[in-house]
């Protein structure tokens, strides 16, 4: 199968919120990463359309939570600035001890700066 068509279906399965088969294709060899044509990876789905069932389950196979889309969104900031409040079932112990490139703590960029003075 091309990269493509397994890309689709990863997507595809973040979208159609079938959990069984997320595992299914991560088990088969696809990029738990793999990007749409907006840049966005699986978990910027599910963490856009609330799929905690396959978010838990890219989140377990390693998903990159601070891809950026073309928008400079990534899963972590989808998370942080949702409408109804933060997508709490993304802030794992394995997210909170990951790194961005540069070294950097999750919360770092949205923690609040406290001004002195």
């Amino acid at each position: 199968m091309k990269a493509t068509g397994v890309r689709r279906l990863v997507h595809m399965s973040a979208l159609k919120a079938a959990p069984d088969a997320v595992a299914m294709i991560i088990a088969k060899g696809s990029d738990v990463n793999a990007r749409n044509n907006a840049g966005d990876a699986p978990l910027h789905i599910a963490v856009r359309q609330g799929l905690r069932p396959q978010g838990e389950g890219l989140l377990l196979a390693k998903a990159d939570i601070f891809a950026s889309n073309v928008r400079g969104d990534s899963p972590l900031s989808l998370a942080l600035t949702a409408a109804g409040g933060p997508i709490e079932w993304l802030f794992t112990s394995q997210t909170m001890a990951s790194r961005d490139a540069n070294g950097d703590a999750p919360l770092l960029g949205f923690a609040p700066v406290r001004k002195e003075g």
